[in-house]
């Protein structure tokens, strides 16, 4: 009986869920240079709750979860992913083109496809990149993970 409230009290026998969760918040606070009480003060919570979060205890609404994920700087979805963590690299990427106007990212899209596709790779079997024909012109596309997929009208 008492191993069993020690694990409790020290979160042993936590949602392993929550204490990745917390330990993502912890490692992304920490990445941005940020205290956990800056944390809390730009995301309008206690201090201790973050702290009790931090280490899985917590049971964060989804109100809170945002608050935390605008403070540190990322869309929620990056907060409460399941599974590896995604590349630095295409975690800005993503925010950055988001950020762009239709015809800004029509014309980002066609940059990244000059860029990096070669003519010897069949294109439609390229990782993230395909070929959508029509008889009147053909439209490369790509796709990013986590990002919403847009249609272009190919007529």
């Amino acid at each position: 009986m008492k191993t069993t409230l020690a694990k409790s009290a020290s979160g042993g026998d936590g949602d392993p869920y929550l204490r990745r969760l917390g330990e993502r918040v912890r490692i992304l606070r920490n990445q941005r240079g940020m205290t956990r009480k800056a944390l809390a003060a730009h995301a309008k919570v206690s201090e201790r709750y973050l702290a009790q979060m931090e280490v899985g205890k917590g049971n964060c609404s989804i109100v809170l979860l945002r608050r935390i994920a605008r403070a540190i700087g990322l869309p929620v979805t990056q907060l409460v992913r399941e599974g590896d963590e995604p590349l630095l690299d295409l975690v800005l990427l993503t925010q950055f083109l988001e950020r762009l106007s239709p015809d800004m990212l029509v014309e980002a899209r066609k940059l990244v496809t000059e860029h990096f596709s070669s003519p010897s790779q069949d294109s439609s079997t390229t990782s993230g990149f395909g070929r959508i024909s029509s008889p009147t012109r053909s439209v490369t596309r790509f796709s990013l993970a986590g990002s919403a997929s847009r249609s272009r009208s190919c007529g």
